[in-house]
């Protein structure tokens, strides 16, 4: 048979500076994670603060919005009134146009007996005058119309001005990341 050794413990024994080492370890351990827990809340709260500052934000792309619809409706009421003055001097030419005409034929039928070359002459100066004023009309038409394509331009702006802020809130939400992630 074999003989079995004899089991010797050092004094002062290492068991109980073992466990007290151990319990040591387990304490600055439950340190360790109370302030992990501690970054990550910070971290937490700090990620509720940039989701309140971002729900503001579309506040005041909402604000700039209004402020474009009120210059767009402020300028379209400017249109509806020139179109009005214009239609207004349209009907003052027309009337006067046909003062004119009625006129001419009755100097016409005057002279009629007189002078048919007279007449011929006064219907082409009629015409003539006709013709200037609808062409004068037309321009200004014209006029309006060129302002009207203007400000639809313009409100395609409006637009790329919303990409433009829709972008800086990416990158300032990226940013915003990475400076809490670090």
């Amino acid at each position: 048979m074999v003989a079995q050794p004899q089991i010797i413990r050092p004094d002062p024994d290492p068991t109980a500076m073992t466990t007290a080492q151990l319990d040591r370890a387990i304490a600055n351990l439950d340190a360790l994670n109370i302030a992990r827990i501690e970054i990550i809340q910070a971290r937490l709260d700090a990620m509720d603060k940039a989701v309140e500052l971002l729900q503001q934000f579309p506040t005041a792309i909402d604000v700039a919005i209004s402020h474009l619809k009120e210059l767009h409706d402020e300028k379209f009421a400017g249109i509806a009134t020139q179109f009005k003055e214009r239609d207004i001097r349209i009907d003052q030419r027309a009337g006067d146009t046909k003062l004119a005409v009625d006129a001419a034929f009755a100097a016409a039928k005057e002279t009629f007996g007189k002078s048919e070359t007279g007449f011929t002459e006064q219907i082409k100066g009629l015409t003539t005058i006709v013709n200037e004023k609808a062409k004068s009309a037309d321009d200004k038409l014209g006029d309006v119309k060129d302002r009207l394509t203007t400000i639809e331009s313009r409100s395609k702006g409006a637009g790329d001005v919303w990409g433009y802020l829709v972008a800086v809130g990416g990158i300032l939400i990226a940013a915003g990341a990475l400076f809490l992630k670090h």
